[in-house]
């Protein structure tokens, strides 16, 4: 008894933590300033999700009365009523203006509608309703999600060379924690037969300030990814594109003299490369081609991506610096990567890790080996 009521204590101390934490989110997005609409949907969330977390407190208050387990119930409806508004966020960040938002709050609004019958009826269906809702929903989605991120991916390869501000991997992961914690939760309360029980025991207590500590967390995370993030959007085809698709001999000309110029040897000797906001418009008006010929080249001669293909010519001017340089113990990385074009050291570090397979402090080290008098 004494071992509950003390995992009751440390549950209340992380909800309201927690809460507290959602809600200094909010303010960090709102003084910030909405760029996106995405970003003040999820300052909402956040304080939605905040209020969420409070209930613990009122389940506590009302524990001892004759309507607790109606009270808790009411609070678990309105949870998933939460979770329906983390999907919105989610369908808005990687469909940007695609739909409207009364059309994207239908979503909670069902959700909405569940927690008035309940209160009005006290039907236990509605929570086995709400609950199955939402684990279709959010499979379903979770599904759908993978997909586009990775199709979304694959288009920024192929139009950036740096995807720091633009990668939504980030999302995927977010969504992978959240549903193992909420399998865990549903099995458990399978087992323990506790859907509606205000009475506590060691298991659920424990996941629940699991889930406190790990929601907080992804709070923090989310916040600080969703304010830094920028969404690409290819621009509508250039006068110079329609004409060329128009033309096909034009198209097959304009290309073969694309290629013919050698565009490695331009790209290194102009340097292009050390554009950090290099995109694949600008790199094929700099090289006085068309965007379309560009990428088949890349694609169909190069056996690469945009992406990889300039960022190759970045890491080979990293390496060049290295190996010239005489003390690699004090190697400055954030100069060197930023004198070679890098944009930030996750780009630089995926990139390096991808062709050597190493860390690049093991890379110096085997490279001090080597330039060993002892050697």
């Amino acid at each position: 008894m004494i071992q509950t009521d003390f995992y009751v204590l440390t549950l209340c101390f992380l909800s309201g933590t927690t809460a507290c934490l959602m809600l200094l989110c909010h303010f960090m997005l709102k003084r910030k300033g909405y760029k996106y609409r995405f970003q003040k949907i999820l300052s909402v969330v956040l304080c939605c999700h905040a209020l969420a977390f409070f209930n613990n407190y009122f389940v506590m208050l009302f524990g001892k009365s004759e309507n607790a387990d109606f009270i808790n119930t009411l609070f678990l409806t309105y949870d998933f009523c939460v979770s329906s508004l983390w999907i919105v966020f989610i369908i808005d960040l990687i469909s940007p203006k695609l739909y409207k938002l009364k059309h994207l709050l239908t979503i909670p609004g069902t959700f909405v509608l569940s927690i008035i019958i309940y209160a009005i009826t006290g039907s236990d269906y509605i929570y086995f309703f709400d609950l199955s809702l939402t684990c279709l929903l959010v499979i379903v989605f979770y599904i759908i999600l993978e997909i586009r991120v990775k199709r979304y991916t694959s288009t920024l390869k192929q139009n950036i060379s740096d995807l720091q501000y633009f990668d939504l991997q980030w999302v995927c992961v977010v969504l992978r924690v959240l549903l193992v914690m909420a399998s865990v939760w549903i099995a458990e309360s399978i087992v323990q037969k506790s859907w509606f029980s205000t009475e506590h025991n060691s298991n659920n207590l424990i996941i629940d300030i699991l889930w406190c500590l790990i929601a907080g967390i992804v709070a923090l995370y989310i916040t600080k990814s969703a304010m830094n993030q920028q969404i690409y959007t290819i621009n509508s085809e250039s006068k110079d594109t329609n004409k060329a698709n128009d033309n096909p001999s034009q198209e097959k000309a304009y290309y073969a003299k694309a290629i013919k110029q050698n565009i490695d040897e331009i790209i290194l000797s102009k340097q292009y490369y050390l554009n950090k906001d290099l995109s694949l418009n600008s790199l094929a008006s700099l090289l006085g081609t068309n965007r379309q010929y560009l990428s088949s080249y890349i694609k169909n001669i190069k056996h690469s991506t945009f992406y990889d293909y300039v960022n190759e010519f970045r890491l080979s001017s990293v390496l060049e610096k290295l190996n010239a340089t005489d003390n690699l113990k004090q190697v400055d990385w954030e100069e060197i990567i930023g004198s070679c074009g890098f944009n930030s050291y996750s780009t630089f570090l995926r990139v390096f890790k991808k062709r050597f397979k190493m860390l690049p402090s093991k890379y110096v080290k085997e490279l001090q080996k080597s330039k060993s008098p002892d050697k």
